[in-house]
């Protein structure tokens, strides 16, 4: 069995939940194929005769009523009075790029969360695995606080995980001209320009920081003042209620024992934790289809999944989540070569494919700490430097100038080195 397949206990319960997910479907492409003048009547009643009149008559149009409810029953609920918005607005109400997908309980409340995070002057951290929607749930809240406009404004999102320490702070809180060698001109950062436009600051990774950062940070929060790196004067942010700034910082739970507890305290004012997929049962199946059509949109055809397939994505850990689970399926649909069914060899091929690669990174990383010629092996300074700098140019896609800003070295230096690399 992989590592990322759930237990043969959970078999006869992914059978059942793609029956329920697929009997959901069914009424959804009957009152859409013939749309009822009274479509919540109509959805109501098919309900009941499956789920009884308690649930049913939960199902309505705009937000449903789903506490007191299991999260089977609450998720019918969701999606049968999403179908009546649809149906009823001749529209869809979905936008991959601003909203949650889901019907699971905590989805949802975290969708209708997204007004108060947005109107909340106070710091918000949102909590999650890789590839839960902490990035996308941010852009859902930049839409909201600029309306029409959310497009035309692109969010501006830092990851600090991705900036060099040594320029993590001139990126983030801005800097002098002349302040250090390359600083040619004056820089508000990240900050600075989020205090100038009014416009929030969007920080990913937060964990990863730098505890220096980490300390000028808090420091800004409670006291109210940036210091820009070679500035003699500080910038005034306001303090409280007149505070000019408004955070949102997302990190992995893995991550928050990196933080300082004093930041951490100062940020855990509106905390909210992602679920992972694998706790999200239907929500997997509807992610999956809406990766389907999206994969197959301009296509003349678009694949079915079977129900084998369906039970082994419920069955799969998803240990990176929603992204891995989108990338899983736009990849198996291009396995199946024009049929009309994508069965569990197309999805097979792609796991295959996968397995494959990780082993080999398995391999490359045990290489690097085995014994060399029968002997410990400890790697000299130039030898480490090399590895860091390969590692630099992999995460930048082989781009020397932003490799240069990763590693905090002028690109001048960084060419030096790989001439003497390259010999």
């Amino acid at each position: 069995m992989s590592r990322n397949q759930a237990g043969p206990t959970d078999a006869k319960t992914n059978r059942e939940l793609v029956e329920f997910y697929e009997w959901l479907r069914q009424v959804y492409r009957e009152i859409e194929s013939a749309p009822r003048q009274h479509p919540v009547d109509f959805l109501r009643a098919a309900a009941e005769k499956r789920l009884g009149r308690r649930v049913s008559r939960r199902i309505r149009r705009g937000a449903p009523k789903i506490g007191g409810l299991d999260d089977l029953q609450a998720w019918a609920v969701g999606f049968l009075s999403d179908v009546a918005n649809r149906v009823s607005d001749n529209g869809d109400h979905f936008d991959p790029d601003t909203t949650f997908a889901g019907y699971h309980p905590t989805i949802v409340r975290i969708r209708d969360s997204i007004d108060h995070l947005a109107a909340s002057p106070d710091p918000v951290l949102l909590i999650g695995e890789r590839g839960t929607g902490k990035g996308q749930l941010m852009r859902a809240i930049h839409c909201k606080l600029n309306g029409d406009s959310a497009k035309a404004n692109a969010i501006h999102l830092m990851s600090l995980a991705a900036t060099a320490e040594t320029i993590a702070e001139s990126e983030l809180f801005g800097h002098e001209r002349g302040s250090f060698t390359g600083a040619t001109r004056t820089r508000s950062g990240a900050l600075g320009h989020a205090i100038q436009s009014g416009e929030p600051l969007f920080l990913d990774d937060i964990g990863n920081c730098p505890e220096s950062i980490q300390v000028k940070l808090l420091s800004a929060l409670d006291d109210g003042i940036v210091r820009p790196v070679g500035a003699d004067t500080p910038v005034s942010i306001g303090r409280g209620g007149a505070c000019k700034l408004k955070i949102f910082a997302a990190i992995q739970p893995e991550a928050l024992g990196k933080m300082r507890p004093d930041l951490r305290d100062r940020l855990w004012l509106s905390p909210t934790e992602l679920p992972p997929l694998r706790k999200r049962d239907l929500d997997v199946l509807l992610l999956a289809d809406l990766a389907l059509e999206v994969a197959c949109r301009g296509n003349t055809f678009r694949p079915r999944m079977t129900r084998n397939v369906r039970r082994q994505l419920l069955a799969e850990r998803w240990p990176g989540n929603v992204r891995e689970l989108i990338s899983v399926v736009k990849r198996a649909s291009r396995e199946c070569g024009g049929a009309t069914m994508l069965g569990t060899a197309a999805l097979a091929r792609v796991r295959q494919f996968d397995d494959r690669f990780r082993r080999r990174a398995s391999r490359q990383r045990n290489d690097r700490t085995e014994p060399v010629d029968g002997s410990d092996h400890f790697l000299t300074l130039e030898e480490a430097t090399d590895r860091h700098v390969r590692e630099a140019l992999e995460r930048s896609s082989g781009n020397v100038s932003r490799a240069a800003r990763l590693l905090g070295i002028p690109r001048s230096t960084l060419q030096g080195r790989l001439g003497r690399m390259r010999r």
